[in-house]
């Protein structure tokens, strides 16, 4: 038989004691009491038979049980994301956003969705026609990723997401963009911390026969590659923000309405007239 020291406290429950570790895994074997002058020592008795059987199973902790309750209302939530999945892969965050890839004519509004293996920009619709719409970035591919703000737009944040060959631009609101930049970078910490194999030629020499082999061997050195996250105060001139253009177009819709009523008023169109025009070249200047 083999035996197995444990010094820990114990539970004794009937023939058998439950032994809990350090980190709280459960196990049950009978015991064997050894008393000596200084102390008292614990032993577990272990059958040769059970020596290849014995598993210990961890429980679930409190952070699975919440990434499980938020993968099922992500699920739910979102159409169509179910068929999506690849195996073992849970959504971990979803946020409505724009998704600018630059690979279609306009960017797209959906459901940005940060995954254990990926991050991305999904939508489906069955009216008045199917649609859908679906891109990713595997989180092992991210070379970097940038949380953008810039100057005269209020509203919305950008957040810019590289793999080194291709850029997404990815816009919402601060809390939204604040919220996916945090969890990009705890599930590619947790998630994405995988080993990359760098290879470096070695000619290695013959010493036998005083020359040099043609013939190269690869040596395997893993690194680990990790994205690099930053963020940027980006500086841009008033007259191209999207306030800017906000409040010309508003400006000029409201000069319309101004001057539609002074002519009706009035009467006269020396009056109305003036506004009228400045009111539509100013929402033409938009479009």
């Amino acid at each position: 038989m083999a035996r197995a020291a444990f010094t820990i406290p114990r539970m004794r429950l009937g023939c058998h004691y439950y032994t809990r570790f350090p980190n709280k895994f459960l196990i049950s074997f009978p015991m064997l009491y050894c008393r000596s002058q200084s102390e008292e020592v614990q032993y577990a008795i272990i059958p040769p038979d059970m020596q290849k059987r014995v598993t210990i199973a961890m429980p679930p902790t409190e952070n699975s049980k919440a990434n499980a309750r938020t993968a099922f209302k992500i699920l739910r939530h979102v159409k169509g994301l179910r068929e999506q999945m690849q195996p073992d892969e849970q959504p971990l965050l979803a946020i409505p956003a724009i998704w600018d890839s630059g690979k279609g004519p306009r960017s797209t509004a959906c459901e940005v969705i940060v995954t254990t293996r990926r991050l991305m920009g999904f939508y489906a619709v069955s009216f008045p026609r199917p649609r859908r719409f679906l891109e990713d970035i595997p989180l092992a591919s991210m070379a970097s990723v940038s949380f953008r703000h810039k100057t005269y737009e209020p509203l919305f944040r950008e957040l810019l997401v590289s793999d080194g060959q291709s850029k997404v631009y990815i816009r919402a609101p601060r809390r939204y963009i604040e919220a996916l930049y945090g969890a990009l970078r705890s599930a590619t910490e947790q998630y994405a911390a995988t080993a990359q194999p760098t290879f470096e030629d070695i000619v290695p020499e013959d010493d036998t026969l005083g020359t040099t082999t043609t013939e190269g061997a690869i040596n395997r050195a893993p690194t680990t590659r990790s994205p690099i996250y930053g963020r940027q105060d980006i500086r841009t001139s008033f007259s191209r923000s999207p306030l800017a253009i906000t409040l010309l177009f508003v400006g000029g819709i409201l000069l319309e309405i101004l001057g539609a009523l002074l002519w009706g008023l009035t009467e006269s169109f020396q009056i109305g007239l003036p506004l009228f025009v400045a009111g539509l070249v100013a929402v033409l200047e938009f479009l």
